[in-house]
Order: structure tokens, then sequence, then C-alpha cells
């Protein structure tokens, strides 16, 4: 089954909504700065709106408090690998996050597995 994506204009509203919400995710986190899920969830976030700066920086957090945990490890690797400026160090940061993703067991074996031969 193929997934197809369907583009809505967006609305003024929404942007609004989408900025607002963006605030008091982050307000949330800056309160409770300690709670891995709102770290790797503000890390999601980022990534979906493709702001992978912060993206990362908020998935370094999670780990940091859960290093056990895989699933913040695929994004990562994927976030420094969209980055505009790919560079060599960007490419060795994502198989390392990649390849601990797969260590750790992550349920996307296939994804990181695809992802790490492409960078081969």
């Amino acid at each position: 089954m193929v997934a197809l994506e369907i583009h809505r204009p967006v609305k003024k509203t929404q942007v609004k909504a989408s900025a607002d919400s963006e605030m008091s995710f982050a307000l949330v986190v800056k309160k409770k700065s300690v709670s891995y899920m709102a770290f790797e969830s503000l890390g999601n976030y980022y990534f979906d709106r493709q702001f992978y700066e912060k993206a990362i920086d908020n998935l370094l957090k999670a780990i940091s408090l859960k290093p056990q945990e895989p699933g913040p490890y695929l994004t990562l690797g994927k976030a420094y690998l969209e980055q505009e400026n790919s560079s060599l160090e960007n490419i060795r940061e994502a198989a390392k996050h990649l390849k601990t993703y797969l260590f750790l067991g992550g349920k996307e074996k296939k994804e990181a597995q695809q992802l790490l031969a492409k960078i081969k």
C-alpha cells in the first residue's frame, strides 16, 4: 500500500496554533527539564518541522537522561543526515547514532540499516 500525502493550504490560524503549541510545549519542558519524554517529543516535533538543530539539541538531552532507550537515536541519526551542511562530521555522528539504535534493539531496524547502507 502506498501512502499519499495530501497538501492543503495552511491557514493563518493553523500557523498561529502551531506556534502557540510549540511555545506551550517548550515552556513545559523548561519547567520540568528532567523529563525524558518531553525532550524526546520536542525533538521529534522539531524534526518533523525540519528544525534539525533544535531537534538534535532536544534528542541529545533525552539521550542524556535515558541512554538505554533506542528511540531518540534513530531520529537523531536522521537529523544529522538532513542538515544542510552534511559535513563528514555530521555523517559520522549519524552513523554512530544509527549503530547505537540497532545495538539497543530499536524496532525500526530495517530503516536504520538502509540509512547506514546509504552512508557507506
